[in-house]
């Protein structure tokens, strides 16, 4: 997934992050309400991608080629979605010999030493691989 945050209220103005003097080059400082609606939005920009680090997920921050925007990569590790699903009790769609169906998604169970793993239940192997 991808999310889009602006920096800048329009391209004219100064990033006041960007220490390069060559990069800032004939852009202007920004007026006073500029300059805190820059910081309001950095900072709510900030907390934002803070949570959503904190709920597990994986964030990739990088500026547009004008540094106008931050554009932020979000994604999530293949056992945090598993968990997720299984959570939600999420329908997955099976495999092409189970007649395309949905079922929820369980986890693999590998069974308990003092039955001799005799009650392991492996069925990762009916969902389809996308």
């Amino acid at each position: 997934m991808c999310m889009v945050f602006k920096c800048k209220p329009h391209k004219g103005i100064k990033d006041p992050e960007v220490t390069d003097q060559g990069e800032s080059a004939g852009l202007r400082e920004g007026t006073q309400d500029e300059q805190q609606q820059i910081q309001m939005w950095r900072q709510r920009r900030e907390a934002m991608l803070k949570s959503l680090q904190n709920c597990g997920l994986q964030i990739f921050c990088y500026y547009s080629r004008d540094r106008d925007e931050v554009l932020v990569k979000i994604g999530a590790s293949p056992q945090k979605l598993r968990d997720t699903a299984a959570r939600m009790k999420y329908k997955l769609q099976l495999k092409n010999q189970y007649l395309n169906a949905y079922a929820e998604y369980r986890h693999d169970f590998p069974g308990r030493p003092e039955r001799n793993y005799k009650d392991r239940r492996i069925i990762s192997h009916i969902y389809k691989t996308h």
